[in-house]
C-alpha cells in the first residue's frame, strides 16, 4: 500500500484519524500517539505516523513540533518505519497496510467502496 492515492491531511487531522483506529484495534492499550511512551507500539505508530505525514509532504521539523519532539527524531522513525516495510517486518507491514486501509475508507479511496458506488450509479 501507499500513500500516493490518499488525501493530503493536516497533522491534526492525521493524528485523530491515527488515534481512532488505535483506539478501536487496541482499546485501553494507546490512547494517542503524541504520548512520550517507549513502548514499541506506541513507538511503531509514531513511526508510521512521522512516514505517512511526510509522504504527505509535511516537513520533518513540522512533524516534530507535531510530536513535540526534535525533527532528528521524525527523521530516524520515518527511515525506521521505511527500512522495516522495505525488509517486509510483518508487524509494521500490517499495521502501516492497516492506518491506510482505514484512512481510505475514511475518505471513501477505498478501491471496494468506490466500486460499489459505481455498481448501484448503473442500476
Amino acid at each position: 500500500y501507499t500513500t500516493e492515492d490518499l488525501p493530503i491531511l493536516d497533522l491534526p487531522d492525521l493524528e485523530n484519524i491515527i488515534n481512532k483506529f488505535l483506539l478501536e484495534v487496541y482499546p485501553g492499550r494507546i490512547t494517542d500517539i503524541v504520548n512520550r511512551s517507549r513502548k514499541s507500539l506506541y513507538v511503531m505508530y509514531k513511526h508510521i505516523f512521522c512516514k505517512i505525514g511526510y509522504d504527505m509532504g509535511h516537513t520533518t521539523v513540522s512533524l516534530g513540533k507535531h510530536l513535540n519532539q526534535n525533527h532528528a527524531t521524525v527523521c530516524n522513525g520515518k527511515k525506521r518505519c521505511k527500512d522495516l516495510l522495505s525488509c517486509r517486518d510483518a508487524e509494521y507491514v500490517e499495521a502501516y497496510n492497516k492506518i491506510i486501509t482505514y484512512i481510505k475508507i475514511i475518505y471513501g479511496y477505498d478501491d471496494n467502496v468506490q466500486h460499489t458506488d459505481q455498481e448501484e450509479d448503473n442500476s
